[in-house]
């Protein structure tokens, strides 16, 4: 694709204190693989470089390579958008405000539109600095602001928290997908379970079969205390009374 640089570097995700993620999700630097604690299950996340001008889009790729992360790079918005809305992974974007065709406003305005795994953390680089440009901005959908000509100990900080809120969320919905798929059949809609027409238990996906009032227990936030309806007192308790009398 035209005025797209892709570099992915090999490498495992950490959650260690390495140098310079802090903390925060990264990928180790020449596909060393980091001895810390591993994030198997979240997804790295992706940063995506829009800046139509060359200088800057070179400077912001040698601050993210230096980091050790994974980026693509765009020298116009509409391609990046392209490439966005069917990303599946995590996704900071580092814009540029103004573009031709589509400014970084737009974009923004789009991007926020899609229906994503994550919504991405958008950091916009740019020399509109007044009050009323950051309210437009933070109004699109723009997560944080970086001046132009930027600087690079203050665009990894932004970065690095950029990439703490990702982690969060990703873990987040990591855990909302595995109690949806803990609760299965009772997580709302039509459902057809299998019941005994004789002592009335249910049969669960693994062929176990168990009292009804243990499988609503374990598959939803049901829980019973025990009690007796008028039909059954009078038939149960009161008979008993008046035989015993």
């Amino acid at each position: 694709m035209h005025g797209t640089v892709e570099n992915t570097l090999v490498g495992s995700p950490c959650v260690g204190m390495c140098s310079p993620c802090r903390g925060v999700l990264c990928v180790a630097q020449n596909g060393r693989r980091n001895n810390r604690v591993s994030m198997k299950k979240q997804k790295p996340v992706k940063i995506v470089i829009v800046d139509d001008e060359t200088i800057s889009r070179r400077l912001l790729e040698k601050v993210v390579e230096g980091m050790g992360l994974p980026f693509v790079s765009y020298d116009n918005s509409e391609a990046a958008f392209a490439a966005c809305s069917g990303e599946e992974v995590p996704l900071l974007i580092l814009l540029d405000w103004v573009m031709p065709k589509k400014t970084g406003l737009g974009f923004t305005r789009e991007i926020r539109r899609l229906v994503l795994p994550v919504d991405p953390y958008i950091i916009m680089i740019t020399q509109k600095q007044q009050k009323q440009d950051l309210l437009r901005g933070f109004e699109a959908g723009v997560d944080a602001f970086l001046s132009k000509p930027f600087n690079t100990e203050e665009l990894q900080l932004r970065i690095n928290v950029g990439l703490r809120l990702l982690s969060s969320k990703v873990a987040l919905v990591e855990r909302i997908a595995q109690l949806t798929e803990e609760k299965g059949p009772m997580r709302g809609g039509r459902v057809i379970l299998p019941i005994c027409m004789y002592c009335h238990k249910i049969r669960d996906k693994k062929d176990k079969w168990s009292a009804l009032e243990v499988y609503l227990e374990e598959h939803s936030s049901f829980s019973f205390s025990h009690a007796l309806c008028p039909s059954c007192l009078d038939k149960y308790l009161c008979g008993e009374l008046n035989g015993n009398e």
